[in-house]
């Protein structure tokens, strides 16, 4: 019996990547703006932000992304109250059905965040900081780079972009999975939310459980595999990113910023703030304005 090989066909191919940045922009931060002749995407993270894509100029709120399409002007300007976060990528591809996404608000679903997250942690796997500089002309690759980590990158912002492709044919977000699966992630979804709205409390394990009737261990596996993370992790991590963007914004001093987000003290609030982040909120602080001269 003779064998026949299948070829199979590319819907959305990557050359090559340029570029990887996460940015933590102080409030009205501005970038001069440029054109390049490669595809670029823009996601809002934290906060909101304004973008220029040619002569229009778009706002994205937080979880929503653009794609820039190669030679067109775009630039990126942080918002005048806050600050704000954003996820920035670019890659060369000859695909030409990015041209149908190119210029278009996108508001993303749990699904993408999740394909985002790991576009992020391959990035990180690869490719070495700094990640917020916006004159890095060329990434480097780390010596230590994790098997895998260039190719699944790559993958990864492919399955983004089939993925949004998708959703934009059929107007609507396939879900795929069990109704079990389904009810879990809705939890977790719930519970993230639970825990944004009450960043500036002092909540425990103890008192989420409560506010869902759910045991210990209902709560703990349906947030774990929705986020990958613990309850009360996250929540820190929650805690200390809403710290990032009150420092950036520079209308609180850290004493009045670890009482309004329910620390302890001033002082175990920088360690804290410390052990998260590598730096003191003043070694901090002293980065992103030093970012902002740039």
């Amino acid at each position: 019996m003779n064998y026949v090989k299948t070829s199979l066909q590319s819907t959305v191919e990557i050359k090559s990547v340029i570029s990887f940045h996460y940015f933590e922009y102080c409030k009205k931060y501005s970038f001069k703006g440029e054109k390049h002749n490669f595809w670029e995407i823009v996601y809002a993270d934290k906060g909101d932000i304004n973008v220029i894509d040619a002569n229009n100029e778009y706002k994205l709120t937080q979880g929503s992304l653009i794609l820039h399409a190669p030679n067109v002007f775009h630039n990126v300007i942080a918002s005048q109250t806050e600050g704000s976060n954003t996820i920035i990528f670019s890659f060369d591809s000859d695909s030409e059905i990015l041209n149908s996404l190119a210029g278009k608000v996108i508001k993303i679903s749990v699904a993408h965040k999740k394909i985002l997250a790991k576009i992020v942690d391959e990035g990180i796997n690869a490719f070495t900081p700094p990640y917020n500089d916006p004159n890095q002309k060329k990434l480097c690759k780390r010596d230590d780079i994790s098997l895998g980590a260039e190719q699944l990158f790559k993958i990864y912002i492919e399955e983004l972009i089939i993925s949004l492709l998708r959703m934009q044919n059929s107007g609507d977000v396939i879900s795929h999975g069990t109704s079990s699966a389904k009810s879990e992630e809705l939890l977790a979804v719930k519970i993230e939310e639970y825990l944004k709205a009450n960043v500036y409390s002092s909540l425990c394990f103890e008192d989420v459980c409560y506010r869902f009737s759910r045991s210990k261990t209902s709560v703990k596996t349906a947030f774990s595999k929705h986020t990958g993370k613990g309850v009360m992790e996250y929540y820190n991590l929650l805690k200390i990113e809403e710290a990032k963007k009150l420092i950036r914004n520079e209308t609180l001093n850290f004493t009045e910023i670890s009482n309004l987000l329910s620390f302890n003290s001033v002082h175990y609030f920088s360690r804290h703030f410390k052990k998260h982040t590598g730096m003191t909120p003043t070694q901090y602080l002293n980065s992103v304005k030093a970012m902002s001269r740039i």
